[in-house]
């Protein structure tokens, strides 16, 4: 859905951008090479980083091109530390989950197919950051919380319907020998379920993938970490801003949907007698740019079985703005121009 992407953000020179899921720089790349812009690429991945100041060395990127280290609830502190204002933001781009850089790397420990230890963390460097928010790993998990919790994490995170019996399996898994690699935890699923599972295209799809979303959400404490990007987009962007969120998780996009269709907070009173809140006539924080939510098409899938579950929203910020008419038909014009699905797909 990159090009869906590019045509909701609709660079302009001299525009200001952020991606905050830089990656491999797939759509950092896009957006710097449609218009003579500025974008900030964040990362909380150091390797992500390091891609990023190579690139920003590229006579067509220097200057333009600023790499950032840190996560979605630093986004505001970043900006401050470097002199990004309030409404000053142009377009943010939000790509959730990991990247293919981080799925392909088996030392990772995301990818269910590839023998590597059972990691997940999306920063995986022993610094500052995993001390005081990540530290451990999803091995620490399955190994200590309950039967019940994990339960719990299975089924919340990752939609697991056999929750419940891929936790007995794990816990009677684990009073035998700890488990500590990707191939250890993939098995140990995968005979507790069977291999019957498939994916849009009724192709076979392994059982554990579930489960390895449902650990490394918390993991990085994901959902959390979105809410906050969220609240930091609506800060920083500039009234008529674009952001552009694509998720891969039904709790993700529901977020999404609702922080996007929640009044301000200014426009929230209670009523005098019994408490009950009540909306006061106000403008809406962001406006849609399409109607229905969108979702990759069977032949996106067919090329990139990874973005089958993907969905992306899209809005822009309307508080204290005078969007006209052509404004908002020119974002959509662009979204939809030529075919959305015969590009190669960009990672985040």
């Amino acid at each position: 859905m990159s090009r869906e992407c590019l045509g909701f953000l609709s660079p302009k020179d001299n525009e200001v951008f952020i991606d905050a899921t830089f990656g491999a720089g797939g759509h950092t790349c896009a957006i710097l090479n449609t218009a003579k812009c500025q974008v900030y690429a964040v990362d909380r991945d150091p390797m992500a980083v390091e891609i990023a100041q190579v690139l920003s060395t590229r006579q067509e990127y220097k200057g333009r091109l600023k790499p950032l280290h840190g996560k979605f609830s630093q986004l505001l502190e970043l900006a401050r530390t470097n002199d990004i204002k309030e409404d000053s933001v142009h377009g943010i781009l939000l790509d959730i989950g990991p990247s293919s850089m981080q799925l392909d790397d088996p030392s990772r420990g995301f990818s269910v197919n590839k023998e590597g230890p059972l990691d997940m963390r999306m920063n995986n460097k022993n610094d500052s950051e995993n001390k005081r928010n990540s530290a451990f790993t999803a091995a620490d998990v399955v190994n200590s919380i309950s039967e019940h919790e994990l339960m719990t994490v299975l089924r919340h995170y990752g939609g697991e319907k056999d929750a419940g019996r891929i936790s007995r399996a794990i816990v009677k898994a684990r009073e035998k020998h700890p488990i500590s690699t990707t191939k250890q935890l993939a098995n140990i699923v995968s005979n507790a379920v069977g291999f019957g599972r498939k994916d849009k295209l009724n192709r076979f799809a392994h059982p554990a993938t579930k489960s390895f979303q449902a650990l490394r959400i918390l993991v990085n404490d994901e959902l959390n970490e979105l809410h906050k990007a969220l609240k930091a987009a609506q800060k920083l962007l500039v009234p008529g801003g674009r952001l552009v969120v694509i998720t891969f998780h039904s709790v993700e996009d529901t977020i999404v949907k609702h922080f996007l269709r929640t009044p301000p907070a200014d426009s929230i009173s209670r009523r005098p007698n019994t408490g009950s809140p009540k909306v006061k006539p106000s403008l809406s924080t962001w406006l849609p740019l399409h109607k229905k939510v969108i979702c990759p098409s069977n032949q996106e899938v067919f090329f990139n079985p990874r973005c089958r579950s993907a969905k992306l929203r899209a809005a822009v910020k309307t508080k204290n703005a005078v969007l006209n008419l052509n404004q908002i038909t020119h974002l959509l014009d662009k979204s939809h121009e030529g075919s959305l699905t015969d590009g190669p797909t960009l990672g985040n």
